[in-house]
């Protein structure tokens, strides 16, 4: 498993609350948002890792699978993400600019 660093939000890429990098193979999440909010961006970013490993390809498909399974393990983490990210318009352009190009 990779290592987790806690990190503040200016050092995080764009508005992404956790990374997972698989040329660094780390978890990165922002030190900044709600522990219980933490916990499920690391089992979505755990999902990632896990995805990654298992060579399962697909943007869309990724990020739907690492929020179902994220959200099943820690549903009140997943809902306060949904909250923040409904009320953050970066957080939006991003997903609508990853859906695009398929990043």
């Amino acid at each position: 498993m990779y290592p987790v660093k806690y990190i503040p939000k200016e050092e995080m890429i764009d508005e992404y609350f956790g990374l997972c990098s698989y040329n660094k193979k780390t978890i990165f999440i922002r030190n900044d948002i709600p522990k219980y909010i933490q916990i499920f961006v690391l089992a979505h970013e755990r999902q990632h890792e896990k995805d990654y490993k298992n060579g399962i390809k697909g943007t869309l498909w990724l990020e739907i699978r690492a929020n179902v399974l994220g959200g099943l393990k820690h549903p009140i983490g997943f809902i306060g993400c949904i909250i923040l990210t409904i009320f953050t318009f970066k957080r939006w352009k991003l997903y609508i600019k990853r859906i695009v190009k398929g990043k």
